[in-house]
């Protein structure tokens, strides 16, 4: 009998090791890496959903900044003249904020508790004198377009509101209502991009579609009118940036391709002619994607900064560091992200962790002077 009690003990030991065993093996399953084949986040999900960072973005004639604390500031055209505006150039917005975009006359941003909060009446007046209004809960990404709005919700599905003047909500539909209601346009996305009257989705299915204005060819594929309903040009993506009339995206194998206007050679194909419709391969080896009507911009892998668009040689001498060939080539180097304008000529980027600026400042919304360009690079001046 004791050898037998002897013996169960041990089954029971056995057991108890074996079902460890399991528990850890489903563990390590359930901790293994991404797989490789699923949609990365955009960098503005990823970048600004990354609390303890400074998080910048450019747009029009203003600069904003979330500090290290979620708290929106904003310098600039809106804010120069407001008296809440401090010392060093910043207004206050709100608190609680991972991301934040604009088209220079709106405003939205992402709360921490996944709200989003905006301006959604587009008044062309200074954005901290426009009521800010909750918008919608549970979302995961906002992107403002030109006087439309496009938000990503948890459940995948995109919401979006103002004008839809090319029919790029694809819903069918096209109108000029700036207060058209929030109206949810499509489902199973992951990320989106808001060109000036084009909407692009990235599907969770890493299929990139787009709707809206066929200006510059910016459908991804050649129509010979606007098209309002979203149509399929891609697939295998996991990032897609669009800047106004410039598009750019990374496939999976880490190329980069490029569509659109291409008026100062910033799609880096290698010349500055309207190319024929369809996305086509610039890079490889990409980690981000910065378009921009002027200068395109692509951080590596190795965090290398690659520029392409906007040199000539009737451009003012204090442009020429930002401005590059029509094909893509070394910029800079141990980047670790960038931000951009759509319509000014103004680069941000961290280097070994410490933010730095230069570009137009006719608005102020680099520097507190009455410089109108800032020719060098220079650490951004940061609200406290």
């Amino acid at each position: 009998m004791r050898i037998r009690y002897y013996n169960l003990r041990n089954i029971r030991r056995l057991a108890h090791i074996f079902l460890i065993l399991l528990s850890i093996s489903a563990f390590l399953f359930a901790c293994r890496d991404k797989d490789e084949d699923a949609p990365e986040p955009s960098f503005v999900n990823e970048w600004q959903d990354a609390p303890g960072y400074v998080r910048v973005y450019l747009s029009g004639a203003h600069t904003f900044v979330i500090t290290a604390d979620n708290t929106l500031w904003g310098r600039g055209r809106s804010f120069n003249n407001d008296p809440k505006t401090n010392e060093k150039g910043y207004y206050k917005i709100a608190q609680d904020v991972l991301q934040v975009t604009s088209d220079g006359n709106s405003l939205f941003y992402l709360k921490t508790d996944k709200s989003v909060w905006g301006t959604p009446n587009y008044l062309t007046k200074p954005i901290q004198t426009q009521p800010i209004e909750k918008v919608l809960d549970n979302a995961r990404s906002v992107q403002a377009g030109v006087r439309y709005v496009a938000i990503v919700k948890e459940d995948n599905t995109v919401w979006a509101m103002g004008i839809n003047t090319n029919g790029q909500f694809g819903d069918g539909t096209s109108d000029y209502n700036a207060r058209r209601p929030l109206t949810q346009i499509a489902s199973g996305v992951h990320s989106v991009a808001a060109g000036y009257n084009t909407l692009y989705l990235l599907k969770t299915d890493s299929t990139l579609w787009s709707a809206g204005g066929n200006n510059y060819d910016k459908l991804g594929y050649a129509s010979e009118s606007d098209q309002k309903r979203f149509k399929q040009f891609a697939e295998d993506v996991i990032q897609v940036k669009a800047r106004y009339n410039t598009i750019l995206f990374i496939k999976k194998d880490r190329s980069a391709w490029s569509f659109g206007a291409n008026v100062n050679g910033s799609l880096g194909i290698g010349n500055r002619e309207q190319p024929a419709p369809g996305p086509i391969k610039v890079a490889e080896q990409v980690l981000h994607v910065f378009p921009h009507g002027a200068t395109s911009l692509l951080l590596k892998t190795d965090h290398s900064l690659w520029a392409a668009g906007g040199s000539s040689p009737d451009a003012p001498a204090e442009y020429e560091h930002l401005l590059a060939p029509d094909s893509f080539t070394p910029l800079n180097d141990r980047i670790n992200i960038v931000a951009n304008g759509e319509q000014s000529i103004r680069i941000a980027m961290m280097r070994n962790g410490a933010w730095y600026i230069s570009g137009e400042n006719e608005e102020r919304e680099i520097a507190p002077s009455d410089e109108p360009f800032i020719a060098d690079w220079q650490e951004m001046i940061l609200p406290d």
